[in-house]
C-alpha cells in the first residue's frame, strides 16, 4: 500500500494538486473535482489535457478499487488474507505502478547542499 501511496502522491503533483497531509480520499476527491472542472471549463485546459484527462481517469479508478478493497482493513490491520487473496493484491498494486510507470516520471532527488 505503500507503493500506491507513492503513485498517489505523484498522480496528484502531476495534476498540480497538493498531497501534503492527505488522505488518499481527499486526494482522490481533488483530482476528480479537478477533472470535472477542466470539463465544465470552470479551471483551464491544460496543453496536454486530451491525451491526460483518459490516463487520469483510469489511475483514479485503479486507485479506488484497491483503496476500496484492501487499502483500509490492510493499513489498520484488521483483515488477514490468504495466499491466493494477497497475490491478488499484489496483481492490483503492479498493475497500478505499470500504469503510472508509462506516463509518470519519479521526480529526481535534490541535490544535497555541502
Amino acid at each position: 500500500m505503500r507503493v500506491m501511496e507513492m503513485g498517489l502522491v505523484l498522480l496528484a503533483k502531476d495534476l498540480g494538486l497538493p498531497s501534503e497531509e492527505a488522505n488518499w480520499n481527499k486526494i482522490l476527491d481533488r483530482a476528480d473535482k479537478k477533472m470535472k472542472d477542466v470539463r465544465d471549463g470552470t479551471e483551464p485546459k491544460p496543453p496536454n489535457w486530451k491525451e491526460k484527462e483518459g490516463f487520469y481517469s483510469k489511475a483514479c479508478a485503479l486507485l479506488r478499487n484497491v483503496k476500496n478493497a484492501w487499502r483500509n482493513d490492510v493499513m489498520h490491520l484488521d483483515q488477514k488474507y490468504t495466499s491466493d487473496e494477497a497475490a491478488s493484491i499484489f496483481q492490483a498494486v503492479k498493475l497500478f505502478i505499470e500504469f503510472l510507470a508509462d506516463d509518470l516520471e519519479e521526480p529526481k532527488p535534490a541535490e544535497s547542499k555541502g
